[in-house]
Parts: structure tokens; sequence; C-alpha cells
């Protein structure tokens, strides 16, 4: 009685600490927080049964599926997923679901966090080969320079932001799993402008979609931070707030 009443306390720990990371979306989370909980939620000698709350949830899943409500199902399951984020059986059925309605990231998230929570689980093989083929399906988000080595994102932050703001919003991008995306300096900006190309009316490689002319740069001091022009492919300087059409378009280093 008192080895079940520990379990139970330490898987009630377990959510509270997991409340404010629970990873439904990969680009929303961090990864390795979802593997901390998960690993000590794999090492619980006896996995909690699900509440009545989740439970419910689990029905009316089941219902809306059996009614050929796909989308109402997939709802269901990740309502009761924002409960219980350590529910493997949930994620798993979310992602067939997902992958039923071709929403293949979602899809693909909720396959890699079953997995994680289940790794020897009987049907792991197939479940990372369905994973892998939702992965398949999904537009690259993100692009390699083969030059530089430099992942870029596909595409900005789409509004007008201070430099504090752009970097702030840098720091906290999240895309693949990769938390160390940054501002890239005027260098790294000017590195991917090449007039040939026209994406959107910018000259810029790897098809990345920019929503205006002039992303920030990490050159620069307190009083004058740089920007790279994708129009006329000039570097300049403006103070910290700088001019409208400023945006975040954010890097990292392949292999970091």
């Amino acid at each position: 009685m008192r080895h079940n009443r520990w379990n139970a306390f330490a898987f009630i720990l377990l959510l509270i600490l997991f409340s404010a990371v629970c990873p439904l979306r990969a680009q929303d989370t961090a990864w390795a927080d979802f593997q901390q909980k998960a690993a000590a939620w794999r090492a619980l000698p006896v996995k909690p049964a699900i509440s009545d709350e989740v439970r419910q949830h689990r029905l009316l899943a089941e219902d809306a599926f059996n009614k050929k409500q796909i989308d109402i199902a997939a709802a269901e399951y990740e309502a009761g997923l924002r409960i219980n984020p350590l529910w493997p059986q949930g994620h798993f059925n979310a992602a067939i679901l997902y992958g039923e309605l071709e929403e293949y990231k979602a899809a693909a998230w909720h396959m890699r966090c079953y997995l994680e929570l289940q790794p020897n689980a009987p049907d792991a093989q197939n479940a990372r080969d369905q994973m892998l083929l939702w992965q398949g399906k999904l537009k690259p988000q993100a692009w390699t320079d083969p030059e530089t080595k430099l992942m870029w994102a596909k595409q900005d932050n789409g509004s007008d932001v201070n430099w504090s703001q752009a970097t702030d919003y840098c720091a906290n991008f999240r895309l693949w799993g990769y938390s160390n995306w940054r501002l890239p300096s005027l260098d790294e900006l000017s590195g991917i402008y090449d007039k040939t190309q026209n994406v959107n009316g910018w000259h810029i490689k790897g098809g990345i979609k920019l929503s205006a002319c002039c992303p920030w740069s990490s050159t620069g001091d307190r009083k004058a931070r740089g920007g790279f022009y994708f129009d006329s492919g000039q570097g300049g300087f403006d103070g910290p707030r700088g001019p409208s059409g400023r945006r975040a378009l954010c890097v990292r280093r392949s292999g970091e």
C-alpha cells in the first residue's frame, strides 16, 4: 500500500512539473524537457491508470471515430493529453488520426512522443517507420546552405519587431528539435543574398520566404544595430528599434 501511494504521488509530481511544457507541438516546446519527464515516467515500476477525466475524452474520441468524425476524435485525444501528457496510447491514437487527416506534422510529433514513452513497445519499429513516412511528406521548414553549412529557417517571423524582440524570437525558436537558433550576422545574411534569385520580390537563396525586405542582424552595438536589405543587397545600421520592415530570420550552424 505504501509503495502504491508513493508511486501515485511521484506521478502527480511529474504532471505538475510537466504541465508548463506539455509537448503537443514541436515548435512550442523543449524536446529535451519532454525526454526528461518521459524518462522519469518510464522509471516508475507501476504506471498509473488514466484518470476518469482522461478516460472520458478517450471514450468521446472512440465514439467520434466510429461516426467517422476524425477531426473531432483527434481533438478529444488532444484534450486528454493536455490533462495527462504522459499517456502513450493517447499520443499513438492522436498520431494515427492526424495521419488520416493529412496533418503530418502533428502526426509525426505525437508518434515521436509515443516512442519516447514506450521505445520498446512491440509496434515500436512500425511506429518509427510510420513517423519517417509522415516526416517525408512534410515540406522543408529549414534550408542548409551547402557552402557555409548554416541552417536557415525557411521564413521570418512575419511581423515588425525591434532588435530586442528579434533576438528573443530566435533565442526561443524551436524547429526540428533544435533550440540553438540565433540572429545571423550581417556577413551571414549577405551570404544568402543572390541577385539572380527572386522569392516574392526578394533576392535570397534557398527559397527562403521573407515577409519584408530587411531582417535584423546580430552585428552592431547598443546604439546601432545592423540589418540587411534583400532588395538592394546592402547592409545598414539603425537604432535598436529600427525602421518599418525589420524582421527576425533565424539561423544555426549544422552539426552543433
